[in-house]
This record gives structure tokens, sequence and C-alpha cells, in this order.
């Protein structure tokens, strides 16, 4: 399994993160799950505590139905991820980002699992490349 982040994609987090009022916006990510990869397609950021509730998840799902994959968070804080660990998040992906000195952004994925408590087990983060014309 691993998380394959698609150029739109890192183009919308790196925006996202280049416009954030507060240190650390978290969202939403959409796409497809297929053969045990997660395609992320797009993410769409969410106000304070709002990207790890429930009810904002059903609202968002109601509007782009099935496609949300996992969430976002601009933190390497296991703390900050935590607030995820609800029983919508099961089996969703996770981008933990952080900002590297340059402005680049450097990414760690997982996926959120229950087993007596959630965890969130490691999953590699693909970064697709943009090719040459």
């Amino acid at each position: 399994m691993d998380i394959f982040l698609s150029i739109a994609a890192q183009k919308t987090l790196a925006a996202i993160a280049a416009l954030a009022k507060k240190a650390r916006p978290g969202g939403f990510l959409l796409g497809h799950v297929r053969g045990g990869r997660y395609f992320v397609e797009t993410a769409i950021a969410a106000s304070e505590g709002d990207w790890a509730e429930h009810e904002p998840y059903d609202r968002l799902d109601m509007i782009e139905p099935g496609r949300i994959i996992g969430f976002f968070v601009f933190s390497r804080s296991l703390a900050e991820r935590r607030r995820i660990g609800q029983p919508h998040a099961c089996g969703k992906a996770v981008l933990a980002a952080a900002k590297k000195p340059g402005g680049k952004l450097e990414f760690q994925g997982s996926r959120i699992d229950y087993t007596g408590r959630f965890v969130f087990d490691p999953l590699p983060v693909i970064e697709e490349k943009e090719t040459a014309p």
C-alpha cells in the first residue's frame, strides 16, 4: 500500500500551506483507491477542528460522494494526527506535511486502522513528477 500524490494535489497542498493564516491547516484528501494505492487527486482545506470531525466529513461526502480517501495536516505531531482517530476515519489515508527549508513540502503517510485503539500504520508517499513537454 502507498499514497500517490498527483501534481495537482501537490500544488493544491502547497497553495494551502502558502495561504494559511494559522500554522497548522488541515483538511481532506480527495481521489480514489485502487489496488491498495491511495490516489490523491486534490485536497480541500477545512476550518480549524472541522477536518477531524464526523459532521464536516458527512457534508463534504454529500458533495463529493465516495471521493474522500483521507486527511491532511501540516504537523508531524502525533497528538494532531490522533484527532483524526474516529470511526469515520478508519481505512483512510493521512498525510502529515512539513515545510523544508526553501518552502518545499515533505510528506509522511499513514493509514488509520483500529485494533482496540486507533493506530497509524506508516505508508510510503510517492509524488508524481512533472514531465517535460
